[in-house]
Order: C-alpha cells, then structure tokens, then sequence
C-alpha cells in the first residue's frame, strides 16, 4: 500500500519532464544545458535521500526533475485547499453551494496531502521547500471559482505529462492520478458551480512552460536552496475587457509585448481538446480578437507569432489565459488584471 501511494503522488511531478524534453517536443535523454543542473540519485549527492519504502531506485534525471516540479506543483494545490478550508461549512451554505462541498473541499486536501507524504518519502532531504503562495481568494465565492480553475490547470498538465515519463510504473500511477484529478475537476465545475462537468471529448494538453506561467501567478517567491527548473515563463497576456462581456463569438480587447519583438503578425490561439483554433488579431495594441462561436466551457489563449503547432512553445509570445465560457452565462478568465 505504501508503494502504491508514494507512486500514485508522483502524478503532480508530469510536468518537470516536458522541461527536459523541450517544450513538449519528442522525447529525448537528459541533456546537459547550461542552467539545467545534472540531477544525480542521493548516493551520489546527497541531496536525496533513500526512500523510506522499497521502490525502484533507477529513475532518471527527467524523473528526478519531475518529483521536484510536481512537488511544488502539489504544494501550490494543498496550501490553496487549506486556504479554502478555513471558511465553515455554514460559509458555503450561506454562498448557495450545495450541501456537503466543504467535505468534498476536505477530501480533495487530502488527497492531495496523500501524494505529497508519496513525494517526501522518495525525494527526502531533496524535497523542494514550500513557496509563498497568493491565492486571490477573499471569500467561499471567490476560492470556489479558483479552485475549478486550478482542477482545469492540474488536469491539463498531466494529460500533456504522461508522454514524458521515463519509468512505467511512474507513468502508471500518473495516469491513476490523473482520473482522480479530473473527476475532482468535473465535481467542482458540475456539482458545485453548475456548470457542464464535460464540455470537449478530450482533456486540454498544455505544456510545462504554459503551466508554469500559470503557476506563478499564485506564487509570490520560493526557497533559493529548491532545485533550478529549467523552465520559461512567457510574457502577460492581459484581457481588458470585462468578465461579464466575453463569451463565444464576441469580440475581446487584449494587451501584451510579445517575447519575440521582430514579430508583426499574431494569432490568438483557442487551446481546447485536442484542438487549436487560431484567429489573427485586429488592429494594434491593443489588440482585439472574436472568440471563436464553437467555444464552451474551460479553454486556454494563447499569443503566437505563427500558426505551427502551438506545443513546441517556440512560437508562443504571451499567456496562457485560462477562459471559461459557461452555459450558465458566468464567464470568467484568469489571471486578471
């Protein structure tokens, strides 16, 4: 059994290996790059030590990068759900949600705790320190939203992830991980918020370096003694308009500087399923853009300076912007300005 959890935790690290693998390109061994540091087993530097359970002990650097991401990643999760967790159950009667969603809310901590004592027990002295997170989470509301956005963030993650484990029971467990991350995230958008639990056949891919884009916006400094992770982070992508004006088919006002600056034409990239719908934006900045008709539900934008698949993250210049165009008429993005 504590084979089974120390493996299952190992889903939060999916996305430490797309670094490695370059950005979501084909899969490749363990480059030596400057600032990607050579991660080597805790018998050879000490910085990790043997685990506590009897487990393979032949994972590679590309694993090792993703214990360490995905412990961070599973920190970021846990402190949120406890930021949440301070609120009463009569907090979230009195918002309208429905009976039992903090115990839901409990259950999702622990869980969540679960692979995080997995994580510490392979990674030991190794184990990245916790971040000073920034949760914008005011009341039940507000940490109810966030939290369907981060079910979305985590779930898309993994489903990108997978292909980038080195170890198949790593990969195995991920996946198991990834079915209860992604029916966490249906019960929230469902159960709790009303919304359509399903709205695409596929799940969302997005690569290490969208995610970690993402990421920082909840993060407000980590521990320097944490292992470097070879990761970019693109520029802001900010919509002006309000929340209450976007949905499908309507027309949206957007600001950024693009990562690359020779580039003169840019493409809104809609990242939804297993499909990306470019639309060239309108005007100069800023810019504006039309929310394709067909889109519903959770979805990604994105800047790109070309129309070539968006996953190789050479040809994004800003975002991601997580969009959430519901039926119920309750849109959202994030982050906000």
């Amino acid at each position: 059994m504590q084979i089974k959890i120390a493996l299952a935790s190992l889903g939060l690290g999916l996305l430490a290996t797309q670094v490695e693998a370059g950005f979501l390109a084909e899969p490749a061994p363990p480059a030596e790059k400057p600032g990607w540091p050579s991660v080597k087993r805790a018998e050879d530097q000490q910085l990790l030590t043997k685990p506590s359970i009897n487990i393979l002990s032949n994972y590679s650097d590309r694993d090792v990068l993703l214990l360490n991401y995905g412990t961070t990643l599973g920190q970021l999760e846990s402190a949120f759900y406890n930021t949440g967790l301070k609120y009463p159950d009569s907090a979230f009667d009195k918002a309208g949600f429905p009976k039992n969603t903090r115990a839901f809310y409990e259950q999702a901590a622990k869980s969540t705790q679960t692979q995080l004592d997995g994580y510490n027990s392979l990674l030991g002295k190794g184990a990245p320190q916790p971040c000073v997170w920034k949760f914008p989470v005011h009341d039940v509301a507000s940490f109810v939203q966030t939290s369907d956005i981060i079910s979305f963030i985590m779930s898309s993650v993994y489903t990108s992830g997978l292909q980038y484990l080195v170890d198949p029971d790593l990969h195995a467990a991920a996946a198991s991980i990834l079915g209860t991350k992604a029916r966490q995230s249906a019960w929230i958008s469902g159960v709790i918020r009303g919304e359509s639990p399903i709205s695409n056949a596929f799940e969302t891919p997005m690569d290490l370096d969208q995610a970690w884009t993402l990421a920082l916006s909840f993060i407000q400094s980590c521990p320097q003694s944490n292992l470097p992770l070879p990761v970019r982070v693109f520029n802001p992508l900010n919509i002006t308009t309000p929340a209450a004006s976007i949905g499908a088919g309507k027309k949206i006002s957007l600001n950024f500087t693009p990562v690359n600056t020779t580039s003169t034409t840019f493409w809104a990239a809609f990242l939804q399923g297993l499909e990306t719908t470019y639309v060239p934006l309108q005007g100069k900045a800023p810019y504006s853009v039309t929310i394709p008709q067909s889109l519903k539900g959770f979805s990604f934008l994105i800047i790109a300076n070309d129309t070539q698949k968006i996953s190789n993250d050479f040809v994004t210049m800003a975002g991601p912007v997580v969009l959430d165009l519901p039926a119920n008429g309750h849109p959202l993005f994030f982050p906000t300005n």
